[in-house]
């Protein structure tokens, strides 16, 4: 039976949380796996700079020492790796939207859901309004831009629209507390999600 021959999709060209996030998941997998004889793991790593590199492990000095690749030049490359499966192992939003979006255009199968899902999965609002509609019960909410007026009755949680791992998040009891709030949520977003606060119960991911 021939080796299945795996692309792991690690790095983050959106900082240096993201990209070390990333190399940490990807490492621990690659580690667990490499026993495993019917598969040929490959790497591509995105740095925040943009570069692509083709290393042979995610150790950082092997890291340094790959050829750094345009998009275009990583792009002819992976063609001639005759890549069966790509894994995903980026968790900044470009990476869950716009690098799996690549490997459609590649037409190279990617593990998990499509970048059209992960797209809406990221901004908040979109996601809620689906499952709303669904019938599952949602935090009465409201979208912000800068210079709106929340009108949600506190306590409230504040957060970015399209940002992950809590960056941003507010719980705001106080009327005087807003401004801040809102200002921390605004650097990493232009669009902000106000919501009523629920009391903590058994928390579904």
């Amino acid at each position: 039976m021939p080796l299945l021959r795996l692309l792991y999709v690690v790095g983050s060209p959106q900082n240096d949380f993201y990209q070390n996030l990333s190399r940490k998941y990807a490492h621990k997998t690659l580690t667990e796996c490499a026993h495993v004889n019917n598969y040929d793991a490959n790497i591509a790593y995105i740095s925040v700079d943009g570069q692509w590199r083709f290393p042979k492990s995610l150790y950082q000095k092997d890291i340094d020492e790959a050829k750094p690749y345009s998009l275009i030049e990583a792009l002819q490359y992976i063609t001639t790796l005759k890549i069966d499966v790509m894994v995903p192992h980026m968790f900044c939003v470009p990476g869950v939207t716009h690098y799996r979006a690549i490997f459609d255009l590649l037409k190279i199968p990617s593990l998990g859901q499509t970048s059209e899902l992960m797209a809406i999965t990221a901004n908040k609002a979109k996601a809620k309004a689906i499952v709303a509609a669904g019938g599952v019960s949602v935090p009465v909410g409201e979208v912000l831009r800068k210079g709106d007026v929340p009108t949600i009755s506190l306590p409230t949680i504040v957060k970015p629209l399209n940002e992950d791992n809590s960056f941003g998040v507010s719980l705001v009891r106080r009327q005087e507390d807003y401004d801040q709030a809102l200002k921390t949520a605004f650097e990493y977003s232009d669009e902000v999600i106000v919501e009523s606060f629920i009391e903590a119960g058994r928390e579904v991911r």
